[in-house]
């Protein structure tokens, strides 16, 4: 699979959602001269999904790893006191 054909989101290419996504962080953070770290965390945020469990799962074939049976990382995170 080549990387125009993976996707961010059922309607979406990947490579135009994070492209997007970069484009709109520089915007933002040109307001406190972030616009360098703002565009690449733009263009990493999502890199993930290029992995093929993330590919199967949103093309609707069933995963079958060990991971998609797992809560997000997120679901154990606790902000500090």
């Amino acid at each position: 699979m080549n990387a125009t054909q993976l996707l961010a989101h059922p309607d979406q290419s990947l490579v135009k959602h994070l492209l997007g996504v970069a484009r709109r962080a520089k915007e933002f953070a040109a307001r406190f001269q972030g616009e360098n770290h703002a565009e690449l965390a733009g263009l990493l945020h999502d890199l993930g999904k290029a992995e093929k469990e993330f590919q199967d799962r949103i093309a609707g074939k069933k995963a079958d790893t060990p991971s998609s049976r797992r809560p997000p990382p997120v679901a154990f995170w606790r902000p500090s006191s």
